[in-house]
């Protein structure tokens, strides 16, 4: 520090500035021995200005200092007590004294987890469970919460397309069922002993039969007449001939709807004439085999309600 003037001298002997200067003394005094403890052994402290800022600023620079040592001084002693605790309780003293450093390590990872979880609550137990099992389940060596929210994204994603695809799964299950159903009753109909071919399909086979050998001659004729007559250019056409062949055309068309109509009746029976005719033989034998048994069944109810039979009896 500067030495005061020689006009001050009265200044030194007051109390308040004694005790000023006492105080300055004392803090450079511990300021000077923090510095020391900073540097190597046998080092001096460079030079610096010496003022009332700079005492100020290495006052609190070694104040943080000294709570830093003493918050590491701390967590070093909890730290060797909780392991010396460990050994005394767990019993891995000599395991850790006579391991390598791998399996060292791991023994006092076991123990430490082992203790930890001593002292867990009962809830806190059940979340370390499941945070556990929902890691091993997604493949998480290191979990944390923003993966496994995520991963709950993806599974509810999952899930709702899911029930999705089962509520339209039904929807076509329900309506196959109706389709069931309906085929079912008409297979009923069809195998029940009421039901009856039309009594003049025969006919309407031989007939359609006629009709359609016929029908294939002209169009044979119709396109060899066609091929064998010359061209020729066709004169203009007139309402008359226009009026003429709509109407051919009208007649036509009305009587391919006849046709078709006929032929709808006949869609069933193979395109064959001859397995057709062996259908149609088998029918009515299948009929006359139900007629037969319909007359024997009715001839058992006559004799059954005959007086006759019951004046025998």
């Amino acid at each position: 520090m500067a030495e005061p003037g020689q006009g001050d001298h009265a200044a030194i002997f007051s109390p308040s500035v004694a005790r000023i200067a006492a105080s300055a003394a004392k803090n450079w005094s511990y300021v000077d021995s923090w510095l020391l403890s900073r540097f190597p052994q046998g080092q001096k402290i460079p030079q610096f200005e010496r003022n009332s800022a700079t005492l100020k600023a290495l006052l609190a620079i070694a104040s943080v200092n000294e709570d830093v040592s003493n918050s590491h001084a701390l967590i070093d002693r909890a730290s060797k007590a909780a392991l010396h605790e460990l050994r005394d309780s767990e019993g891995v003293e000599g395991l850790v004294d006579n391991s390598s450093n791998h399996e060292r390590t791991s023994i006092l990872r076991e123990a430490i987890l082992s203790r930890t979880a001593s002292f867990l609550s009962q809830e806190g137990r059940t979340a370390l469970k499941a945070l556990a099992v929902t890691a091993v389940r997604h493949g998480m060596g290191f979990p944390n919460p923003e993966d496994l929210a995520y991963e709950f994204l993806d599974l509810q994603i999952s899930l709702l397309q899911t029930e999705h695809m089962i509520v339209r799964v039904g929807f076509l299950n329900e309506h196959l069922h109706h389709e069931m159903i309906k085929s079912n009753r008409l297979l009923s109909i069809l195998q029940s002993h009421d039901y009856k071919l039309p009594s003049g399909l025969p006919k309407q086979n031989l007939e359609l039969q006629r009709t359609t050998r016929a029908r294939a001659v002209q169009l044979s004729d119709a396109r060899e007449h066609q091929n064998s007559r010359p061209l020729r250019r066709s004169s203009h056409p007139t309402v008359q001939s226009v009026m003429k062949q709509e109407q051919h055309l009208l007649a036509l068309i009305e009587e391919k709807k006849k046709m078709d109509t006929k032929i709808s009746v006949f869609e069933l029976l193979p395109s064959d004439p001859e397995r057709a005719r062996e259908q149609i033989e088998a029918l009515q034998q299948q009929l006359m085999h139900f007629t037969t048994r319909r007359d024997q069944v009715f001839e058992g109810l006559i004799e059954q309600a005959s007086p006759v039979k019951r004046r025998g009896a």
